[in-house]
């Protein structure tokens, strides 16, 4: 399992885009990112970073599991409030 903030820049859901070569490195090596990540932005501007802008720079790329559930959870406050620049991801995981 690899994972992190990526640094893949792909508006959400781009993951496909051929410009950006980690997933061709990734599914060159037998990884998977498709099932792993939900199609939504990881990060938000806060007050860290008050100029960025919204994307999905943060991935799962998975080998020799099934994926299933992958979401999304903001870092958000219950009132709102920006609590990180970045969203939590999640994904479940069983041995394939």
């Amino acid at each position: 399992v690899i994972g992190g903030d990526l640094n893949v820049h792909v508006q959400p859901g781009g993951h496909d885009d051929p410009a950006e070569l980690l997933f061709a490195e990734t599914a060159a090596r037998g990884y998977d990112w498709a099932h792993c990540n939900a199609a939504a932005q990881t990060t938000r501007p806060s007050r860290w970073s008050p100029g960025a802008e919204t994307r999905q720079l943060d991935w799962f790329c998975t080998r020799g599991f099934i994926a299933e559930s992958p979401r999304v959870i903001p870092a958000l406050d219950d009132d709102g409030t920006v609590l990180s620049d970045h969203d939590l991801i999640t994904v479940e995981l069983r041995t394939a």
